[in-house]
């Protein structure tokens, strides 16, 4: 996650500068990419932050609650990882198009029992 980007003697010392591998890091653990407590919390950000740019939004505790269960629910039922192989092969394309990539793919990909729900 980090590299090594120069180094320099100083009289008896070296001092190494390190730099990170990528711009941002996405972690997961398990099934899903974050608990249901995250989620809640991004989905709160997100909408603060839409109301921020403009957006006439109203919002609750009931409906960042109702979001967090969809987002959740489409992770369960649509997500299956079975381009991640393939798309972490593409050398020309960065991380967040990676992301957009695999969440089209999911989407072209979904039954239309899934689409519909």
């Amino acid at each position: 996650m980090v590299e090594v980007t120069r180094e320099e003697r100083v009289d008896h010392l070296i001092e190494s500068y390190y730099r990170t591998t990528a711009e941002t890091f996405n972690c997961s653990v398990g099934k899903t990419s974050h608990g249901a407590k995250a989620i809640k919390e991004q989905t709160s950000i997100a909408l603060k932050a839409l109301k921020t740019l403009g957006f006439k939004i109203e919002y609750d505790e009931r409906v960042i609650s109702q979001l967090a269960e969809i987002q959740v629910g489409l992770e369960e039922c649509c997500s299956s990882g079975k381009f991640e192989d393939k798309i972490s092969e593409l050398d020309d394309v960065d991380f967040l198009t990676k992301q957009m990539v695999s969440e089209y793919a999911e989407t072209l990909s979904m039954r239309d029992k899934d689409f519909a729900e």
